[in-house]
């Protein structure tokens, strides 16, 4: 079986006249910032931070909710393709919808960015136990994790004792 990704455009299956719609409806709600060159989203932001917006027509059933940034990347810069993520990468703003702030991306180079899940844990130099990773204390697993090895001779330890207890 051929497993794709579904079709992340915003615009797809629009006519010409809602895609117009929601140009006027994007750019009234995207303010500039002068001084770091954003345009900020001034709708609704989504529980993560991001903004979101209707688009579409209930009638002809082409009403979607949708990023914002997404839908300028495609209403000034061109379509999306499957799979693609858009990166925060000039400013670091979510709010941030100004196009030439954005950068198509993989998901794993998103999360590698120094904010994302992968780039935070990789930033870190202690476990929560406060042991260093480095040296004798680290252990790197076949997937790449470190793993700190005094917590894990703790694991270990506590396993054993509550086995004969």
């Amino acid at each position: 079986m051929n497993w794709t990704l579904p079709a992340r455009s915003c615009l797809g299956g629009l006519s010409a006249e809602l895609i117009e719609i929601a140009r006027q409806l994007f750019e009234k709600h995207a303010w500039g910032d002068p001084n770091s060159g954003c345009w900020i989203w001034s709708l609704t932001l989504d529980k993560r931070g991001y903004g979101q917006i209707s688009i579409g027509s209930t009638k002809d059933g082409t009403a979607r909710v949708v990023k914002p940034h997404r839908l300028a990347w495609e209403l000034y810069r061109g379509p999306l393709q499957n799979g693609v993520n858009i990166d925060h990468r000039v400013c670091r703003n979510k709010w941030c919808v100004n196009p030439w702030h954005l950068a198509l991306c993989t998901k794993l180079e998103n999360a590698e960015q120094p904010d994302g899940m992968i780039g935070i844990k990789r930033a870190k130099t202690h476990c929560p136990h406060g042991h260093p990773y480095s040296g004798d204390n680290l252990y790197v697993t076949s997937q790449g994790f470190r793993q700190c090895i005094a917590c894990a001779r703790m694991r270990y330890i506590k396993k054993k004792e509550k086995l004969y207890a």
